[in-house]
């Protein structure tokens, strides 16, 4: 849990200086902390910006994508298609003031794709507002959904092998070639894996 940030530590200077500081101080600390706590369970890449830019909080995962694209190399606040991004959103609140946008940007990097979203986020009625953005990449995002879809179907570890290669895009050649068994083998798989999706939907229909 990363809470040494420069927001944190301004928050602190300037609770301190105020009547009644040390509660409201371990008020403030005791949201960061929780707050800190539930971003590390998002699967995808979080973080916590002020509307200038300015760091708050991030989880594990959101600062491997940001190291992975590069968005704090050189300053404190985010440069390259996450700068602009989180500069358009702050831009476009003086436009429409009363809703609450959410704006959207795929980043093309050389093995996957980064979903980039950004929205307006408050921790309480005191304090101010900021971003929120979120990472996601897709390619892992795939896998993710296809091994849980792998335990859901109760497949086996060749059917599952099939299946990670097929949610991800891959023709049955292709696939063949990868796990060097001939095509009517994995269109065997594949037929075999639908059946026991199939069989999943009817017993827990939504």
């Amino acid at each position: 849990m990363e809470l040494t940030l420069p927001h944190v530590r301004q928050m602190t200077q300037t609770l301190l200086k105020q009547p009644n500081a040390s509660a409201q101080y371990f008020k403030k600390r005791a949201q960061y902390a929780l707050l800190a706590s539930v971003l590390e369970g998002f699967p995808e890449g979080t973080l916590i910006l002020t509307v200038d830019g300015q760091l708050r909080l991030a989880n594990k995962r959101g600062r491997q994508l940001c190291r992975q694209i590069g968005a704090f190399a050189t300053e404190q606040s985010p440069s390259g298609p996450l700068g602009e991004i989180c500069r358009y959103l702050v831009e476009s609140r003086e436009l429409f003031p009363d809703q609450n946008l959410e704006i959207s940007q795929e980043l093309r990097l050389d093995e996957t794709t980064l979903q980039i979203r950004i929205q307006w986020f408050q921790i309480d009625d005191e304090d101010e507002a900021c971003l929120m953005v979120r990472l996601e990449d897709r390619a892992q995002s795939f896998l993710t959904a296809a091994f849980y879809e792998a335990q859901q179907y109760s497949l086996t570890e060749r059917e599952t092998e099939v299946w990670l290669l097929k949610r991800s895009g891959i023709g049955n050649k292709e696939i063949a070639a990868t796990l060097f068994i001939s095509i009517n083998t994995v269109k065997r798989h594949i037929k075999h894996i639908y059946a026991k999706r199939e069989q999943m939907l009817e017993l827990n229909p939504s």
